[in-house]
Formats: C-alpha cells, structure tokens, sequence
C-alpha cells in the first residue's frame, strides 16, 4: 500500500480523504478525540480500500503526545456488503 511518493501511512491515503484524515490525528494528537476513523488507501495497483483505523496516544507527564500506536482493520467488504444490501 503506498502511492509510490510519501513512503507513510499518510501517503497512502486516497487524495479525497487526506485533508480530513490529517485533521482528525491533529484532533486525536491534541487530545480533543479518540482516533477511530475510516478513511480510504490505495495501493500500488490503484485498488481502493476502505480501512479503519484505531490509534491510541501515549503522552507525557504534562500531556504532551510522544508516540501514537494502532491498526489498521480493512473494511472493504463489509462495506461493498452494505452498499449491496440497500441497491
């Protein structure tokens, strides 16, 4: 999974989905949210998939965040299933 270009995670994010995916880990980063979110990659061969991602924050004595850990569940299925149930 990456664009060819930023070898992150965040690279990997759909173009469309970026700018929201960015905000939410600044929010979760800042300690304003939980960050659990469902955002879309795609991968070398230009396959879409829908992921969700689950992080959890770990921060300094004065609340300051130091690292953040998670993982990343793909949901494409479950949602072509959903799409297909109400078409």
């Amino acid at each position: 999974l990456t664009d060819g270009g930023d070898p992150s995670w965040m690279g990997m994010v759909h173009p469309d989905d970026r700018e929201a995916t960015e905000r939410d880990l600044e929010r979760a980063l800042k300690g304003e949210t939980p960050y659990d979110i469902e955002t879309r990659m795609v991968r070398r061969d230009g396959t879409v998939l829908n992921m969700r991602a689950l992080a959890e924050v770990s921060r300094g004595p004065s609340g300051e965040p130091l690292s953040i850990i998670g993982v990343l569940h793909d949901v494409t299925d479950v949602r072509r299933q959903g799409r297909e149930l109400i078409a």
